[in-house]
């Protein structure tokens, strides 16, 4: 009996490390999916910049403007992942994070993509991140603010708010964070990537004249947040942002690009009353013609507002954006609205059915481009 208990308890100090160490990585996944009647028309605005300010879904592959019909997607909420922690003393934690957006979706296939990979320590003097992660541009405000983020209904890339890598769309590369303690009054979250050698940030090819971008190079974001409390919770926040463009003058020459560099600052906030809360943004993009397709000099001014009513699970919602962008070389404006009209019903945590409608204009002088969609889907995270 002895041989036996003392058998157990090997066998149970064997296996405690290992259930330890298993307990601190958490896997996980989310599915979405959706059916929505889309239409799209378009002409003579300029698609470059469809992922900035105009209907990015008026240009389903580009070739073919002109679109309706029946579609069943998953606009990039599909997505597994794994994050962990450990203890590590002192009232410190290191954390890591990796995840990937599983692609399934007719508009974005093409399998799986990284979306985060990173490694941090947090403890009471706040937190230090290094890697790919999430941004203050993108989360604070942003798409936080959206309810219909990655569907047909969404404000991003269909003039609600600025999208692109600088927007509120990508992840930044290469990048060191942090994020001041909770205990502090105010939130207060930093971004910025000094790495010369990712090989991404307005990289240029001799051969083609043509360019790419990313974070690197002394981009940064900065982004502060306050919380009040009381019987009428609110917030409001400010971010600026910075692109800093490393083409030489021959290089942006011969890709028909620029050498400034693209400034971005927003400003917002919310307010609760009951069942009712507003929220609302103001964007201001000054470009530097490195990326977009915009010029050294252009403009864009981009607002978002919105209100939700709640119904026990169930939230009604309305939001609408305008932007607007001047051109410094002249010609006419480019002007944007869009508008959304849907509910989204929680039956848990995990368990969701989502549906509306959506409609997006862009005008520049005499030329147009028009969305809308129908939509209804389902998502589940577990």
């Amino acid at each position: 009996m002895r041989n036996k208990l003392v058998a157990a308890a090997v066998v149970s100090l064997a296996a405690a490390p290992m259930a330890a160490q298993a307990a601190s990585i958490t896997p996980y996944a989310k599915v979405q999916w959706e059916i929505a009647n889309e239409s799209y028309s378009a002409s003579g605005v300029d698609p470059s910049i469809k992922n900035i300010v105009a209907p990015s879904r008026t240009w389903i592959g580009s070739e073919n403007p002109n679109s309706s019909g029946l579609t069943v997607e998953d606009n990039q909420r599909g997505r597994f992942g794994l994050k962990g922690s450990e203890d590590i003393g002192s009232g410190m934690k290191m954390h890591g994070k990796v995840e990937y957006d599983i692609g399934g979706g007719s508009q974005f296939k093409g399998g799986a993509v990284l979306r985060e990979a990173n490694v941090g320590i947090t403890g009471g003097w706040g937190d230090v991140t290094i890697g790919t992660q999430k941004s203050p541009y993108k989360y604070i405000g942003g798409v936080k603010y959206d309810t219909f983020v990655t569907t047909n209904l969404e404000a991003r890339r269909n003039g609600g708010m600025l999208g692109g890598t600088f927007g509120q769309n990508g992840f930044w590369d290469n990048s060191v964070s942090y994020q001041a303690p909770s205990s502090l009054p105010v939130e207060i979250w930093g971004i910025y990537s000094p790495d010369a050698s990712n090989g991404e940030e307005n990289t240029f090819n001799a051969g083609s004249n043509t360019y790419g971008g990313s974070q690197g190079q002394g981009d940064y974001a900065l982004g502060v947040r306050y919380k009040g409390k009381g019987g009428m919770p609110w917030e409001v926040f400010g971010v600026v942002m910075s692109n800093n463009n490393t083409l030489t003058n021959s290089q942006a020459a011969a890709a028909g690009v620029g050498t400034g560099n693209d400034q971005f600052w927003k400003a917002g906030g919310k307010v609760n009353f009951g069942q009712v809360t507003l929220l609302g943004q103001y964007e201001h993009a000054s470009w530097g013609g490195s990326i977009g397709g915009m010029a050294d000099g252009d403009k864009t001014d981009q607002y978002f507002l919105a209100a939700h009513y709640q119904l026990s699970s169930t939230q009604l919602v309305a939001q609408y954006g305008a932007n607007t962008t001047s051109f410094d070389a002249g010609g006419k404006d480019l002007t944007g609205t869009y508008y959304a009209l849907g509910a989204y019903h929680k039956f848990t945590g995990a368990a969701r059915i989502f549906g509306g409608y959506r409609h997006t204009k862009a005008d520049q002088g005499n030329n147009d481009a028009t969305g809308s969609a129908f939509t209804v889907g389902m998502r589940l995270d577990f």
